[in-house]
């Protein structure tokens, strides 16, 4: 039997949890990256993490802020070590 079609037409409907609970994790995923990212970038204590996603209304500990640093540094190395780096702005040539 050959099917046609795709999913998330009218004939092969996705249901609608699975579509929510897709959009949840990802969301998760980019809290939890952000939340990363700054504790990198701004060299902030994980208090202040948590208190940063207590105010956007993400109930956090720090422990489990120090595990997502654990979790998401590899990648972000990873994803970062794929672009080079600029050597500088001005360039100077020694003409004798």
């Amino acid at each position: 039997m050959q099917v046609s079609g795709e999913l998330g037409t009218a004939s092969y409907p996705i249901p609608a949890l699975a579509v929510e609970k897709v959009l949840l994790q990802t969301l998760r995923w980019l809290e939890w990256a952000f939340c990363v990212r700054w504790y990198l970038t701004y060299q902030l204590r994980s208090r202040n993490l948590v208190q940063m996603m207590a105010e956007r209304g993400i109930a956090v500990t720090r422990t489990t802020t120090l595990r997502w640093v654990l979790c998401f540094v590899p990648e972000f190395e990873h994803r970062r070590s794929q672009y080079p780096q600029p050597v500088g702005w001005s360039w100077r040539c020694d003409e004798t």
